[in-house]
């Protein structure tokens, strides 16, 4: 669903390990709340294909998490795919 969809599909992109990890992400926070982050802003419209906006309006919110996984999520969740984890063991 779009809930889960990494930022960068939105503007064309292929898929790649980066956006699995967002989906990732994505997931683990819905298990721990019972619902997926909230967009802080409605979805951008794409410029141009291949190109983000401003990634700070791809945030989402992150509900109250324990530890560790407040930052685990928020690293999966990074809007940029080359700020998210690389490998899934990572």
């Amino acid at each position: 669903t779009l809930d889960y969809m990494a930022p960068e599909l939105f503007h064309g992109q292929a898929p790649t390990i980066a956006t699995d990890i967002y989906a990732l992400g994505v997931l683990i926070h819905t298990l721990l709340t019972g619902q997926t982050p909230k967009r802080k802003a409605a979805l951008p419209i794409p410029q141009e294909a291949g190109q983000l906006e401003d990634p700070a309006d791809w945030r989402r919110e992150i509900a109250p998490l324990p530890r560790p996984w407040a930052q685990v999520v928020r690293k999966c969740l990074e809007p940029l795919p080359e700020n998210r984890y690389a490998t899934v063991g990572e």
